[in-house]
């Protein structure tokens, strides 16, 4: 067991201190958002991204909506009483492959958490949170005055990203909520970041630490969009982590574990053009459509999907076709 000691729980508090700007004023376990706002980061980036799970599953795929909880291990988060009366929750009945992470010398840690307070993975988001420990293979994280253990194959050390610049795509904590967002401006001096993302078809624009966020590319990594086959229909959801053989898709609401090789990134990191055919998020399915409109620089697209509809979304969630 590696427990955090006193000092390393100061170094949080001066991370928090050098990262935003001011003393951690946030719920307990998450950085204080520069511009006040309350909440970590969740699943859902846009509209279309806090997708709603399917009954069905394909071969080779799990799919679980877990009940609230009721403190039974058989739960899909057990919880009970720690000896200070505060409450410990711990994700049991993750289906996953078991990944060992490395979270030396990091107060922080990205994770798959419950969106709610009430410990359920029913609904999901991902976040960056205070960590505490690992203990065997999880990790343990703050969590609404309590703790919370997540496996460590949902978890990712929280690190400044190498190499970020103007244009990149980043998966970042916003302070209210996770956002898939685009790099506007570096300030190297601050340390500080200006990021442009969409909620709900509004453009959104904000200026976080570099330590708030997890660059993205061509692979399957911790915050990706990204798209799976189940049966004959295309859905798309947020990479959690996985190994050579399964990886484990957060859909905002219940999950998939899926094999490794049928899981695609979106194709999102270059702007589409007037006219060209995509794949676009809608309900928590991919549908094929042409981009009528590009808005806002490529952050936003009007897309005229295949059943005659017309919608704007958000870059996130409008893909080149992924087969």
């Amino acid at each position: 067991m590696n427990r955090r000691s006193a000092p390393l729980k100061t170094a949080l508090s001066l991370l928090f201190v050098s990262s935003f700007g001011c003393a951690s004023s946030a719920p307990e376990g998450q950085p204080a958002d520069p511009h006040g706002a309350e909440g970590t980061a969740t699943a859902a980036v846009s509209g279309p991204t806090e997708a709603s799970s399917a009954a069905s599953s394909s071969a080779g795929a799990s799919e679980t909506v877990a009940p609230a909880v009721t403190g039974s291990a058989t739960g899909v988060t057990s919880g009970s009483a720690t000896a200070r009366g505060k409450r410990s929750f711990r994700f049991e009945a993750y289906d996953g492959p078991k990944v060992k992470r490395a979270f030396e010398h990091t107060p922080v840690a990205w994770v798959v958490r419950p969106a709610g307070s009430d410990g359920s993975f029913e609904e999901n988001k991902l976040a960056l949170m205070a960590l505490l420990r690992t203990q065997g293979d999880d990790v343990v994280v703050q969590y609404e005055g309590g703790e919370l253990s997540v496996p460590m194959t949902l978890a990712q050390a929280g690190a400044t990203p190498l190499g970020l610049k103007t244009g990149d795509t980043v998966f970042s904590n916003t302070g209210a909520f996770g956002a898939v967002a685009r790099v506007q401006s570096i300030d190297e001096k601050k340390g500080m970041t200006k990021i442009k993302f969409v909620v709900g078809t509004e453009v959104q624009e904000k200026e976080i630490s570099r330590q708030a966020m997890l660059k993205l590319d061509d692979r399957a990594s911790f915050g990706r969009p990204v798209a799976f086959k189940d049966g004959a229909t295309w859905r798309h959801g947020l990479f959690g982590g996985g190994d050579a053989k399964k990886g484990f898709v957060a859909l905002g609401k219940g999950w998939k574990v899926v094999d490794t090789g049928s899981i695609k990134p979106l194709k999102i990191l270059g702007a589409h053009t007037k006219g060209a055919k995509v794949v676009a998020g809608a309900q928590g399915t991919l549908s094929a459509g042409v981009v009528e409109e590009v808005l806002d620089g490529g952050l936003r697209y009007k897309v005229k999907l295949a059943d005659g509809s017309t919608s704007t979304l958000g870059f996130d969630v409008v893909s080149a076709p992924v087969e």
